[in-house]
């Protein structure tokens, strides 16, 4: 059936009404289309916002572990002072030893415990010799 046909069997006003119709289903037929692309589109973007999210979460992460590692080393070198003669460090107030494996490895402060020869780390259980002390025993055996 073509638009004539149309006009003569229901007459003018009604064919214009259908016509207009068709017309208003085609568009809304596109606009669907046109919104369901949007709609594609802005699940894209979401997307990769949410990668971009994840990827900068990642990077805070790794930024407070390295503000909480150095603001450890800052208060660690603001409370000790290292030793180089004898690898370790030492209070700047009391002069106690501690344990430089440690913080070096794992900024854990740890008080070595004084042995005849120099000190041991109680916590990784690395030793170290204290120069003055050995003399000193070596001194006493050959007495």
């Amino acid at each position: 059936m073509n638009i004539q046909q149309i006009l003569l069997y229901f007459g003018i006003p009604v064919a214009i009404a259908i016509i207009w119709l068709i017309q208003q289903l085609i568009s809304k037929d596109l606009c669907q289309r046109r919104l369901e692309k949007e709609n594609s589109e802005i699940l894209q973007e979401i997307s990769q916002l949410i990668n971009e999210k994840t990827e900068y979460q990642k990077q805070l992460s790794v930024l407070r572990q390295q503000l909480f590692e150095n603001s450890i080393k800052e208060n660690i070198s603001f409370k000790y002072g290292f030793d180089k003669r004898n690898n370790i460090l030492r209070h700047k107030h009391t002069g106690d030893p501690y344990c430089n494996k440690c913080f070096a490895t794992s900024n854990v402060e740890s008080r070595l415990i004084t042995e005849a020869t120099g000190w041991r780390c109680d916590i990784c259980g690395e030793c170290y010799g204290d120069p003055d002390r050995n003399h000193r025993i070596t001194e006493y055996r050959d007495l």
